[in-house]
């Protein structure tokens, strides 16, 4: 499962500058996708729909910790992609991580 997270990550990052987005400053996973209209079939837009009202702590685990609503993306001065998560969801990131059966 990473490595398919990590791959459509990247190709999102490709998608990014090919339509001249900036990633110097941390963009949420979710914007970012929309930005780039990244889901291009109609079966994809309307999972990509569905998947916004379903669990989020759901969406985490099975996406490899990378839930496009609490993961930030950007390109480094070294231009390396950094991940990380927004400080609003850290505890409840660490509960979903300590205790994934609540």
């Amino acid at each position: 499962m990473l490595d398919r997270d990590l791959k459509e990550i990247k190709d999102l990052i490709e998608s990014a500058k090919k339509k001249g987005i900036s990633l110097e400053k941390e963009a949420l996973l979710r914007d970012l996708f929309q930005k780039v209209d990244f889901y291009k079939s109609e079966e994809i837009k309307k999972e990509s729909k569905d998947m916004k009202v379903s669990d989020i702590k759901r969406n985490f685990l099975v996406h490899s910790g990378l839930e496009s609503t609490v993961t930030y993306v950007r390109i480094n001065e070294k231009g390396k992609l950094e991940l990380s998560y927004g400080t609003t969801h850290k505890d409840e990131i660490l509960n979903w991580i300590r205790k994934p059966e609540n």
